[in-house]
């Protein structure tokens, strides 16, 4: 089994036993199983126009004869449970939102992975991690800072990250708590292998940038 397949297989499975005895209801207002859709831009002429599966649109005036390109654009934008972001259009997207008490979003790179935590009850950063330390094996992690902090859209959220070695592979995973509801814990986490270096990958700095760049607080 390929290591990296095997590393982020274990969160979300951990996560799920971990909570499995919680049963409130979060609402659902969207169909939350459905992967975001290609975004294309189409030029005729000049003008531009963003086009979505399935979704019409008017042109801004007529052609006759125009010249015209379509261009995949390279992201989709992830809209669930309060929050709005761009990753890349070639990640894969998972959804686990059968429980009534829990919904999981996982979005997953070659080297980088994206994971939303919805879940009722009030759960820290640092106790999440500790959970998936216990998972992991405790000899094979350690939680190395409580001050982690990440600034998206103006608003510093703040969390806890751990480093970890499982099948030989050194990884970092940092949990973010998103403060929209008092209720429910909502955890933004992120996954990426380590370079030798000691550094995030390419596609880990790459994928911040755009998040950073693109992300709205929707509630």
């Amino acid at each position: 089994m390929n290591h990296r397949i095997f590393v982020f297989s274990l969160v979300a499975i951990f996560f799920l036993v971990s909570r499995a005895a919680q049963s409130q209801l979060i609402s659902t207002t969207l169909d939350e199983t459905s992967e975001p859709p290609l975004s294309f831009e189409l030029t005729l002429d000049g003008d531009v126009v963003t086009l979505q599966d399935g979704v019409p649109v008017k042109l801004p005036r007529n052609y006759e004869r125009p010249t015209v390109k379509l261009t995949v654009q390279p992201y989709r934008i992830f809209t669930f449970q309060g929050i709005s972001f761009e990753y890349p259009s070639g990640f894969g997207f998972e959804a686990d939102v059968d429980e009534e008490h829990y919904k999981n979003w996982t979005l997953s790179g070659n080297d980088f992975k994206i994971m939303y935590f919805v879940l009722e009850g009030q759960l820290p950063t640092r106790e999440f991690l500790e959970n998936m330390a216990q998972q992991f094996g405790k000899e094979n992690c350690q939680i190395a800072d409580d001050r982690s902090s990440i600034i998206l859209e103006e608003r510093r959220l703040l969390g806890s990250t751990l480093h970890a070695t499982l099948a030989g592979q050194r990884i970092q995973i940092d949990a973010y708590a998103v403060p929209i509801n008092q209720t429910e814990t909502r955890l933004l986490v992120f996954q990426d292998r380590v370079r030798e270096s000691g550094l995030r990958t390419t596609e880990g700095q790459a994928t911040l940038d755009v998040m950073r760049s693109s992300f709205k607080f929707l509630d």
